[in-house]
């Protein structure tokens, strides 16, 4: 359940930064630094959530419906990246290769789960 509220909310408030990146630059940039903060805030939770409730979080990786969530943490870093582009674009290009690679991972995961168990 956490894992989709982080890619609605980073997907909104990236999306309004990005709008008002090109309309108002100061609200833009604030967007985009909330939404980051927002971001890395999730992630901290979640992944001490993994550390503290190992066998909680496998289990809802190998979940046929719950692993589909996972996603949703590569999906929040490439909307960042866009983002990001006007602001800084070495740490945009950072985050649009991490969300790639971590996106191309999980596609991997959910696929050859597919594949093997239905």
């Amino acid at each position: 359940m956490a894992l989709r509220g982080i890619k609605n909310l980073v997907k909104d408030l990236t999306g309004l930064s990005s709008f008002l990146g090109e309309t108002i630059k100061l609200v833009g940039v604030g967007f985009t630094y909330l939404s980051t903060l927002i971001f890395g805030l999730f992630l901290v939770i979640y992944l001490t959530k993994t550390v503290k409730y190992w066998n909680q979080v496998k289990a809802e990786f190998h979940h046929p419906v719950k692993s589909n969530f996972f996603p949703t943490i590569s999906i929040s870093l490439l909307l960042l990246s866009i983002a990001y582009d006007s602001i800084n674009q070495s740490v945009a290009y950072s985050m649009w290769i991490v969300g790639v690679i971590l996106y191309f991972v999980f596609l991997i995961r959910i696929l050859t789960y597919r594949v093997i168990f239905l």
